[in-house]
């Protein structure tokens, strides 16, 4: 076979290799997450996902669990289907099975959390990476009437009122979101959250030694 046949043999080759590669595994197009906390130890989520080249035999997706966490009233609708989710260890197993469709399907479930991980809310995560790149996942928070969010929220959410949002690149196995109920008092410190002020004292150590090390060259 002569250099000119070999071309276009290979050519046809990267052709047909290069969709199999992209199906090899599924990928995470895009994914939506609401959650609305009903009290600080229970809240309701809806993660909506889409994904392509799902298994025909199902995509597992695991939920999260800490000691005295419950989760209930799973329900999945969409392209998707699933059975009962299955405990795995600390986490519950749940296969999703699309029939070959990449249409969005949702997860909607209930989680119940003990009084040392209130705030948090654990998410069902796919086994699947995310596409690359920015803004493929929007989380969006509901908090109870009158609650008034507090620092150290994970994701940092942009707040309007009780309500917030979040873009990321990956989804996250769990969002945090203090909050204030209506009238309780919460401390200047709560407010502001100790990560951001730990943010600040980090970039005022850096000014200041970026400042010293200005002056001592002036000095020589």
């Amino acid at each position: 076979m002569t250099k000119r046949s070999l071309l276009p043999a290979a050519l046809a080759l990267l052709g047909i290799a290069a969709p199999v590669r992209a199906q090899d595994r599924p990928i995470v197009r895009a994914a939506d997450v609401r959650v609305v906390f009903r009290s600080p130890t229970a809240c309701d989520l809806t993660v909506t996902y889409t994904v392509n080249g799902a298994p025909a035999a199902g995509l597992d997706h695991r939920l999260l669990l800490y000691d005295g966490s419950g989760v209930s009233d799973v329900q999945v609708s969409g392209a998707g289907t699933a059975d009962a989710a299955v405990p795995i260890g600390r986490s519950q197993s749940l296969v999703v099975t699309t029939g070959g469709s990449d249409g969005p399907y949702r997860i909607a479930y209930r989680v119940s959390q003990p009084e040392g991980w209130r705030f948090r809310c654990p998410i069902w995560l796919p086994a699947a990476p995310t596409e690359p790149g920015p803004g493929g996942v929007r989380i969006r928070v509901e908090l109870p009437p009158g609650a008034t969010p507090l620092g150290d929220s994970f994701p940092l959410f942009d707040w309007s009122g009780g309500a917030g949002a979040a873009t990321l690149g990956n989804v996250p196995s769990l969002i945090r979101a203090p909050f204030a109920m209506p009238g309780q008092e919460v401390s200047w410190l709560e407010r502001r959250g100790v990560i951001r002020l730990v943010d600040f004292a980090a970039l005022g150590v850096v000014i200041l030694a970026t400042g010293a090390w200005a002056l001592a060259r002036r000095r020589r």
